[in-house]
């Protein structure tokens, strides 16, 4: 990047990025690059205070904790809570990589948040009701979608969240629990990059983080229960079905999926036993 497009400390995020995040545009600063994971282990956070912790930034300061009572995988995640009445902060800030989709793929505790009394600042922006359905911001109409096509999630219970940004389309899409819930969703406001993940609340408590280019695994996006990889990995194409028996061994393709089998091939290990005889045994 050069000063002619706007970065001119020559440290990956454009002067007008910096100067919105509260950052010196004339002094260069050192921004993680993607794919960036965090999983709040020992290796990049340690227990306690996340402010200054491998980029992360957290307002006021003792708004974040990495702790080890709530934890999804490994033995720390991180819990956001600064008292019952205040919004409290955790962002983490990116060099700017100029690719047009980006994916957000974290675990996360549903809590119950009230209704935001203004639009989001952001690209996209979610938040579980007391009902437990998700409710996302769509850009495009200006309004907050409550999503009524998943199961209620229990309080407390932790659910894997996955966002697409496609900003060529300026558009973003929500999956939950690696299901495709909610796409289409105008930006909240405006972005040409990516370059910052906010988690923002009175309280809120996530784990095992990944930001990518690329899909993650066990993604589904065409309205099944089979990710979209996999389906491609044994067909070449996402029109199979849950119920379909393509290799008639018995199985479903959702069975041969949840126990690891080949959806192509009537007896994976070639033991001259069926699959759908082995599981049925």
């Amino acid at each position: 990047t050069s000063p002619a497009r706007g970065d001119s400390d020559y440290d990956g995020l454009s002067d007008p990025t910096e100067l919105y995040f509260g950052r010196n545009p004339a002094s260069a600063d050192s921004y993680s690059t993607i794919p960036f994971i965090e999983n709040f282990e020992t290796n990049t956070c340690l227990p306690g205070s996340l402010n200054g912790q491998n980029g992360w930034e957290t307002f006021p300061p003792n708004a974040a904790l990495v702790q080890t009572q709530e934890v999804y995988e490994g033995a720390q995640a991180l819990t956001i809570a600064h008292s019952p009445s205040t919004i409290s902060t955790a962002r983490h800030l990116f060099a700017q990589s100029g690719t047009n989709v980006m994916w957000l793929d974290w675990y996360d505790k549903a809590i119950a948040a009230p209704a935001p009394t203004a639009a989001p600042g952001s690209a996209f922006a979610f938040y579980f009701d007391n009902q437990g359905r998700l409710v996302a911001y769509n850009g495009s109409s200006q309004q907050w979608l409550t999503l009524t096509n998943h199961a209620p999630v229990a309080t407390g219970a932790w659910v894997r969240l996955t966002v697409k940004l496609d900003y060529s389309a300026q558009e973003w899409l929500l999956c939950l629990d690696g299901l495709s819930v909610a796409s289409g969703l105008g930006f909240g406001t405006t972005s040409q990059t990516f370059s910052c993940f906010l988690a923002e609340g009175k309280k809120a408590t996530l784990d095992k983080l990944a930001i990518t280019a690329t899909m993650p695994a066990g993604i589904s996006l065409d309205g099944d229960n089979l990710p979209d990889s996999w389906e491609l990995q044994y067909f070449g194409n996402l029109s199979q079905t849950d119920n379909g028996d393509p290799d008639g061994d018995g199985l479903t393709n959702l069975q041969e999926y949840q126990n690891g089998a080949n959806p192509t091939a009537a007896d994976s290990d070639y033991d001259l036993v069926s699959d759908g005889m082995e599981l049925r045994f």
